[in-house]
């Protein structure tokens, strides 16, 4: 959960930031957040989503960083153009590993 950050936080993120964003990997482990009162909280966003067959190949998802440099339908057509190109080069080819192809051209 991202939101403004108390005055006690701001020493560890440096002068004048009131805000802050984590990686999702260091996010659980960042004890410094979350003490004298947790700045952190661990409560995840859930959602659930039908995949429909013949329709849908994957879902993509990411952080907020990613989502701040592609909109959703860029991420999209990224990843069809990435599966289309690997279905070329091989038919049997998993919308999973195409969408980590994709991702790869992202870095």
């Amino acid at each position: 959960e991202i939101g403004e950050v108390p005055v006690v936080a701001r020493k560890l993120l440096g002068r004048g930031r009131g805000r802050v964003s984590l990686r999702v990997t260091r996010a659980f482990g960042s004890f410094a957040l979350k003490q004298p009162r947790p700045i952190l909280i661990a409560r995840p966003s859930v959602s659930v989503t039908a995949l429909r067959p013949g329709v849908d190949s994957c879902i993509v998802y990411g952080t907020h960083q990613l989502w701040s440099f592609l909109t959703p339908q860029q991420a999209v057509e990224l990843v069809e153009h990435s599966l289309r190109l690997s279905r070329a080069s091989n038919p049997d080819v998993e919308p999973a590993d195409a969408a980590a192809e994709a991702a790869r051209w992202l870095v």
